[in-house]
């Protein structure tokens, strides 16, 4: 069914035009040149941004790492083993508790250096 010629057929925010008319552009298949350009410079953009979030994220975690260090440093040997016992066995892979056990325990063999 054709739309009519009357005023609503005339009108471009007529619901009758809209279904009549072609897309803009396509919308299957690629995009339009311009819009690959766009997209590759918009996804550039947000690859910088994590890249950036990721750094910021790496430093503030190497500035805690070396503060912790300097504490288990200042801790005297009894104290060391006190935290040590205090930690899990077995703590999990990558957790906090991990991390604080394995400085901990090079904190240990650095004051003991093994003899061979």
């Amino acid at each position: 069914m054709r739309p009519s010629a009357g005023p609503a057929a005339s009108d471009p925010a007529s619901p009758i035009l809209i279904l009549v008319r072609k897309p803009s552009r396509p919308t299957s298949g690629n995009p339009p040149a311009q819009h690959s350009a766009f997209n590759k410079v918009a996804n550039h953009v947000a690859k910088l941004r994590t890249m950036k979030i990721v750094a910021e994220l790496l430093t503030a975690l190497d500035e805690t790492m070396r503060t912790v260090k300097g504490h288990l440093a200042e801790m005297d040997t009894e104290q060391l083993n006190a935290l040590v016992g205090l930690l899990a066995p077995r703590p999990s892979i990558g957790s906090a508790e991990m991390v604080l056990t394995i400085l901990a325990l090079r904190e240990i063999e650095a004051r003991n250096p093994v003899k061979s």
